[in-house]
């Protein structure tokens, strides 16, 4: 048809122009363009993302992660935090009326108070005459200075105070009643005034007097009205103004401060520029007047600390509440600490990226949001996405507006007013919190592009979706209950534990109980609340039982439902990645990305590698010969056939031969000969011995200067000077020592912790005297306070805090004119010399040059040669107190101090123990300490005395070399099972090597694991030898030195320690490798097949799991990090929140720091534990593989030991119950997945028989279901997957329609409106357009359809004819050499046999007709049938040819009549061959003159008409007969 006639309809005649025959081809179009899938809709399998989307996101995420924990920096926060925390929490007091040591947990009352301020913070922050060489003036843990209030002096520190009172009233009506009004005539008009709350009636106003003054001097401290005060809300302020110790001898001022009065200067008592006060006095005199009386109602300190190595300002809050029954109740200390330089040069370029990729999302969600409007409000990653990038964007923005207000602050005096720092820090806190929702919802929101991905994550998220309406609703429905009995439990036990103390209290406790936590009951007594066992046990039952197993059935089914429905889905990627894979096997383009480039370029390396020339060359017959079975061809059947036959052609590769009992029986002495090894040489137990006897010496030996009080540089230099003295010279009774003198066990001047564990002491060079043990110190650089960090900070973003008024200097120098890098330098990590000072700079006094030296990196002197101040104490005890003495007063410590270690070596000689002890100190920039000790063994050989300790040393080393025998013998059968199964796929055409080594380690896993585990084995060998060498040069070591000694021992104890870390990891890889030889065992096979089965599932779900829990973990980090120690680095809270996981919480601590951020850890434990815990559970249970295993043959498993010792048994019987192959298997118990199915099953038969009152009594009677009539294609699948959605959204308009129907008090109004006037005119007009723009569709695709069939049929029949006229051609040319060929063939035999002519022309027509009937046979395709018939007619022609020609023709001339006569005989073949298509078999005649035309034909049609060979031979004899009887 031309292309021009477009679709207009071809105008036909005859036959085609009936309209009949015209609709019934179109219909056969129609069904085949259906058919098809053209005009039908198919349904979406569901869009995949590509893995660049996934990349570009990954991106965005890496950004706003880098970007959100640089700028929050919660590291620095949280040191500070924790630093300042320490000072004010670990400071003892004592109790002024009892002596009683307190700390600030044990507060309770008003005195304890005042108490804890004179003791704890006035004397932290002023500092004693020790400590004071330790610290920087007015600071707290020597580097956080405490900054003035505004109008005090700058060389002072200030902290304010506010102060509520309640106010009595005489009015026992509205109080104590008239009952109890003589016993209180007065009494509080409420029950409490928390700190900051807002002004009432209930509160005192009136002015306060000093009661303990002569009245003359009497002082008054007057009311300040808000907005004064904490939180601007009044109350009664006052300044506490302490002074340095060389001023003013430290003096501390109480400025009673009233806003109403004017501002006084009077610089004795610390007032520069004014203070609007009403009196002044002594700190001392403060504290003993009646301020703090029985009217006490709240008090709060605030001041503000800046800290110059880190260029941090912190504000303290303490807050003191006390309740109606006189005791403080709530104490709480809080701190808000904000970063003054937070200038990074490269951030800025992170966050512009940052904020770019969250526009350009903001857009693309914009513009498929107007597209898709309707589906993406119902769907619950939209909301994620849009939390997502607006709290991205408004985290930035907060950002953008905070810096420019940071810069305005540190060049003002801001800071001196702790209320602005307050509200500057707000800033800060806002975002962290922007930040940290931020960080959740973009981690969330990965999820959704993995389920987009992979169908397996899919799956997951749709199981939760699917599980979420029925656990919302059962949370529902046991919240009514729960709140019962909390109900019960508030009412109840608030009388006897104060977790039931207040409704919120008694809510957060039945929480922690509903998740097994039952801490709040044991706080109970029950002898006591009688009944707090029923409400235990009720509770228990109720929630903790039936409750989580209900999520777990929701969950269960959830799993099981989306599972089936998604089976489809999940069929589809498995042929996806069959296709791919495919490809990739034949080198397709299969693969891209960075794999597929590694494969090219490792095929053209290969390519490059081989010899020219190679490819080229034939296959040798050998490896012809090697024939492989892989090379049979499987791309015609379908994939999962092929899947089948693959697993079945390959299983004897898969399935590995049982190990026998021998190779069981070495593996067994194997572990036996390696854990004798290892207990014989580790010592574990004995090694915790003796680090716990160090730690006790530590901790018992305290002191002025405890252990567990050391926070802080001046109390580490207190416990050196008073108490390391003790623990290495005072842990030993005399009466033992005496002993074990007497006994020749110790020397008298060895030196013994507890005992046995004498510390060796022996000459270092150089040194008159022995030593005992060695000090390194390392410090840092010092450098001016300028207000920045980094020097690329600009001038107008460093912290000055304004200029001093009297030095006209930046405030910041003023407070803290030196600082240090701000980075502490760990005693374990080698010196960095931008942070450390060079050992040019280091001073030391003369006269700690008798026993300390500055020495270089690298010298072993040194701890771990890495350099410092090494100081070499005397064993001697009176020469080391001097030298203890000497280091506290000749500066050894000093604010340049980083680090210090104590190290010294210890010999226990009843097991023979060698330890080397180390107590490491490292003061943060912060100031605040950490400390540790370490204590590592070694078990000596003796080696020198081998012949005295023979057996022990052979005790000890004899199965160490069995088992490195047995190691070296594993290894070769790993080698030996390498090297067959390499042999087996040399036959192989994919035969690569790197391909099968992957392979051999990568399908089984036992492979992998004994090759690791050998290579641990040996390397740990290896080890071990390493460490008998160390050992054997013990005594020499000794005589070189002190300090030589020292190196040896840390040497030799980390090579035992390494040797101990690689022994515990090969233990657990041989503790795995037994299963190897169960598991062809068919119970733990069923075990091993359902792991494997799972295996997909249960990866994506941890995928899924990790970045869902991480998302948390950055919300946790960032907003609790700067105030909580489990929280304070990535790591420690993942393992926070996985600590939810398996329902171990604590809301308390993250409550008190943020409850709205607290708020999200709530139902984040619900999905943990109630959730993704069941996920498991329905993972498992789903793929669990349910087999019975055949019965236990014990005669065979016995035959190889007792068959030649007893051999009266048959122990070849297998006496096995054979089952009936044609009975029904039983069927079990249904499992989860089964009863899924029944009940779906059950669902669709309900809705079909909708109508029906009692389906119970309903016998439900159905067809067929299409699996049970044909197999399902997945184009069928497609349609089934299609109805199922169609029903679904049918059945949830009607029950829309339903619902509206029963809030509808009009029947007859719902269904003249609702009904026909919405829903069936809105459904009727659908549908019409619908059908409209089928038919318009039906109707182009039937004309296009037509036009391209006509013009195919008009091609193909144009090709069939060219293909005959060649086919005509090719006849000729056969025939005319066919005739020259019998020509040549006669002249032959006449020259043979010239006497016998006519027997030879019988022979040749005889040879002829024979050669036409083989050609006829064989003609089925192309030309064959033609060439057979034009065969037989040119042996017809071949005798009238024969006689009519002459004898003597020349040679020459029988070529052109043989080519003539090839032309005649085509002609008449074609003749011949209609004719013989118009006569039947039936009339071929014995007697007919044209014979051998007659033959012919019947042989042409014998391939048509099936005739026999018989008959065709009988025919040529005839003709044979015939003409000898003519000649």
């Amino acid at each position: 048809m031309p292309a021009s006639a477009g679709l207009q309809e071809t105008p036909r005649t005859g036959q085609d122009a009936d309209p009949l025959t015209r609709v019934t081809r179109r219909r056969i179009y129609l069904q085949r363009l259906v058919g098809d899938g053209v005009m039908a809709p198919k349904k979406v399998l569901g869009q995949r993302t590509s893995m660049r989307v996934v990349v570009r996101f990954l991106v965005y995420l890496g950004l706003a992660t880098i970007v959100i924990l640089t700028r929050i920096a919660v590291d620095v926060i949280y040191q500070m935090n924790s630093s300042l925390s320490a000072a004010l929490e670990t400071g003892s007091f004592k109790d002024s009326a009892t002596g009683k040591e307190m700390y600030f947990r044990n507060i309770t009352d008003v005195r304890h108070m005042t108490d804890w301020m004179q003791e704890v913070l006035i004397a932290r922050i002023k500092g004693d005459a020790q400590s004071r060489q330790y610290s920087r003036k007015l600071s707290l843990l020597s580097f956080n200075r405490v900054t003035p209030f505004l109008g005090t002096c700058t060389d002072t520190a200030s902290f304010t105070m506010t102060m509520r009172r309640l106010q009595t009233t005489p009015d026992y009506s509205a109080t104590t009643t008239e009952r109890f009004h003589t016993l209180f005539p007065r009494s509080w008009t409420t029950g409490k005034l928390p700190a900051g709350a807002v002004p009432t009636d209930a509160e005192d106003t009136s002015d306060m007097l000093g009661l303990r003054m002569p009245v003359a001097d009497r002082v008054v401290w007057k009311y300040s009205s808000p907005p004064h005060g904490y939180q601007s809300n009044g109350g009664y302020f006052g300044v506490f103004s302490i002074h340095d110790m060389n001023v003013n001898r430290g003096a501390t001022y109480v400025h009673l401060l009233d806003y109403s009065s004017a501002e006084v200067k009077d610089t004795a008592k610390g007032i520069c520029t004014g203070l609007p006060r009403s009196s002044t006095i002594a700190g001392a005199d403060f504290f003993n007047q009646s301020f703090f009386g029985a009217n006490f109602g709240s008090l709060v300190l605030e001041f503000t600390v800046y800290n110059a190595n880190l260029q941090t300002m912190s504000k303290v809050t303490v807050k003191f509440e006390a309740s109606f029954a006189g005791k403080i109740n709530k104490r709480s200390l809080h701190i808000e600490t904000i970063r003054l330089d937070p200038f990074h040069k490269t951030m800025r370029y992170f966050e512009l990226a940052y904020l770019i990729m969250t526009i350009g999302y903001l857009l693309e969600f914009g513009y498929t949001f107007l597209k898709l409007m309707s589906t993406m409000i119902t769907d619950a990653w939209t909301y994620v996405k849009v939390c997502s990038m607006l709290m991205s964007l408004l985290s930035l923005g907060v950002w953008l507006m905070y810096t420019p207000a940071l810069a305005l602050f540190n060049q003002s005096n801001a800071f001196m007013q702790p209320s602005k720092v307050e509200d500057f820090s707000a800033w800060g806190r806002l975002y962290k919190q922007t930040s940290a929702i931020a960080a959740l919802t973009i981690y969330l929101r990965l999820l959704e592009f993995l389920s987009k991905a992979r169908a397996r994550v899919l799956l997951l998220a749709r199981t939760l979706g699917m599980g979420a309406s029925n656990m919302i609703i059962y949370l529902c429905y046991i919240f009514v209950v729960f709140i019962g009995f909390a109900a019960f439990a508030q009412n109840y036990f608030a009388a006897y534990s104060v977790k039931f103390i207040t409704p919120f209290e008694t809510v957060l406790s039945c929480f922690q109980l509903f998740f097994g936590k039952t801490g709040p009951m044991d706080t109970v007594d029950g002898s006591i609340a009688e009944l707090k066992v029923v409400f235990y046990v009720l509770f228990m039952v109720s929630f903790y039982f039936v409750s989580v197993q209900m999520f777990n059935a929701i969950i269960n089914y959830a799993y099981n439902r989306v599972s089936e429905q998604m089976e489809v889905q999940f069929e589809h990627e498995r042929r996806t990645h069959l296709k791919k894979t495919k490809m990739v096997k034949m080198g397709g383009a299969g693969e891209g990305g960075i794999i597929g480039w590694l494969r090219e370029h490792v095929s053209r390396l290969r390519n490059k590698a081989e010899k020219p020339g190679s490819t080229n060359k034939e296959l040798e017959p050998s490896k012809v010969a090697k024939a492989p079975s892989s090379s049979l061809n499987f791309d015609n059947l379908e994939d999962a056939e092929k899947v089948k036959v693959e697993a079945f052609l390959n299983k004897d590769a898969v399935q590995k031969e049982p190990d026998s009992f021998r190779a069981i029986f070495l593996f067994m002495i194997f572990t036996l000969c390696y854990v004798w090894f290892l207990a014989a040489n580790l010592t574990v137990y004995d090694n915790y011995q003796l680090g716990a006897v160090v730690d006790r010496a530590i901790w018992r030996e305290t002191g002025r200067g405890r252990w567990d009080g050391m926070v802080g540089l001046p109390q580490a230099a207190l416990w050196m000077e008073e108490t390391l003295p003790l623990v290495i010279f005072n842990t030993t009774s005399e009466k033992a020592k005496a002993r074990a003198v007497k006994q020749g066990i110790v020397k008298a001047s060895t030196v013994c912790l507890k005992g046995w564990n004498c510390i060796v002491s022996t000459q270092e060079p150089g040194f008159p005297s022995t030593k005992i043990i060695r000090i390194t110190q390392r410090r840092s650089n010092k450098q001016r306070n300028t207000g920045r960090l980094n020097a690329e900070t600009p001038e107008l973003e460093r912290f000055t805090g304004g200029v001093d008024n009297i030095t006209g200097q930046d405030l910041s120098w003023v407070l803290v004119n030196t600082r240090s890098t701000g980075i502490a330098i760990d005693p374990d990590q080698s010196p960095d010399g931008t942070v450390e000072s060079s050992n040019a700079a280091i001073e030391i006094s003369p006269a700690l040059k008798s026993f300390c030296n500055v020495t270089e990196p690298g010298n072993k002197i040194s701890y771990k040669e890495f350099g410092g101040i090494v100081c070499l104490l005397d064993s001697n005890y009176t020469s080391f107190m001097e030298q203890i003495k000497l280091l506290g007063t000749e500066s050894f410590f000093g604010l340049d101090t980083s680090s210090w270690v104590i190290d010294f070596t210890l010999q226990n000689s009843n097991r023979q123990l060698l330890s080397h002890a180390s107590i490491a100190f490292m003061v943060l920039p912060s100031g605040q300490l950490k400390k540790h000790v370490e204590v590592e063994s070694v078990l000596l050989f003796s080696f020198p005395d081998w012949f005295d300790n023979f057996s022990k040393i052979a005790e000890r080393l004899a199965p160490g070399i069995v088992y490195i025998t047995f190691t070296i013998r594993f290894l070769y059968m790993l080698y030996d099972s390498f090297r067959k199964e390499l042999y087996r796929r040399r036959h192989k055409e994919d035969y690569r090597f790197v391909t099968f080594a992957l392979d051999f380690f990568r399908l089984d896993v036992f492979n992998t694991l004994e090759a690791v585990s050998i290579g641990v084995s040996l390397f740990s060998g290896v080890l071990f030898v390493m460490w008998c060498a160390l050992d054997i040069q013990v005594q020499d070591k000794k005589e070189e030195g002190f300090c030589a000694f020292l190196a040896f021992t840390t040497e030799l104890t980390n090579q035992a320690s390494l040797y101990n870390r690689m022994s515990a990891v090969n233990v657990l890889m041989i503790g795995a490798r037994p299963f190897k030889f169960v598991r062809e065992n068919p119970r733990v096979a069923k075990l091993n097949q359902s792991f494997w089965n799972a295996s997909n599932d249960i990866f994506w779900f941890v995928i899924m799991l990790f970045f869902s829990m991480f998302g948390v973990v950055m919300l946790v980090y960032i907003s609790f990090g700067p105030y909580i120690e489990e929280c304070s680095s990535l790591f420690s809270a993942l393992v926070h929140c996985f600590r939810y996981l398996l329902g171990d919480f604590d809301f308390e601590p993250l409550i008190a720091v943020d409850p709205a951020m607290a708020a999200f850890m709530f139902p984040y434990l619900i999905v943990m534990y109630c959730v993704f815990t069941n996920i498991f559970f329905a993972i498992i249970d789903r793929h669990f593989v349910a087999i019975e295993a055949p019965p236990f043959q014990w005669k065979r498993k016995l035959k190889p030991f007792l068959s030649r010792v007893c051999r009266c048994i048959e122990w070849d019987e297998d006496y096995v119950m054979e089952q009936d192959p044609n009975a029904e298997k039983k069927t079990g118990p249904p499992s989860r997945k089964d009863r899924v199915k029944i009940t779906q099953r059950e669902i669709q038969a309900i809705l079909q028989n909708a109508g029906v009152e009692d389906f119970s009594q309903t016998s439900f009677s159905r067809g067929r279901d299409l699996q049970d009539v044909c197999d399902p294609d997945e184009r069928m699948e497609e349609v089934l997957a299609w109805a199922r959605e169609e029903a679904r959204n049918v059945v949830q308009q009607f029950n829309k329609m339903l619902v509206l129907k029963r809030t509808e008090k009009n029947d007859e109004h719902f269904v003249k409106h609702e009904v026909m006037a919405t829903f069936v005119q809105k459904e009727l007009q659908d549908t019409k357009g619908a059908m409209e723009e089928a038919a318009r569709w039906m109707r182009y695709a039937t004309r296009v359809a037509e036009n391209l069939a006509h013009e195919d049929q008009e091609t193909l029949a144009k090709y069939i004819a060219l293909l005959e006229r060649k086919i005509q051609r090719q006849e000729v040319e056969g025939q005319a050499l066919n005739r020259e060929l019998e020509h040549l063939e006669t002249d032959i035999d006449k020259l043979r046999n010239p006497l016998n002519p006519s027997k030879e022309r019988g022979v040749l027509d005889l040879k002829a007709a024979a050669k036409g009937a083989a050609a006829a046979s064989g003609g089925h395709h192309g030309g064959g049938v033609a060439q057979g018939h034009s065969t037989a007619r040119s042996a017809g022609d071949t005798a009238p040819d024969a006689e009519s020609s002459s004898s003597a023709s020349s040679d020459e001339d029988r070529p052109q009549k043989g080519a003539k006569g090839a032309v005649n005989a085509g002609r008449a073949d074609q003749q011949g061959q209609d004719d013989a298509e118009k006569v039947e078999p039936e009339e071929y005649q014995e007697n007919d003159p044209n014979a051998p035309a007659t033959v012919a034909r019947a042989m042409a049609r014998g391939t048509d008409d099936n005739l026999k060979s018989k008959d065709l031979f009988e025919a040529l004899g005839a003709h044979r007969s015939k003409r000898e009887r003519r000649s």
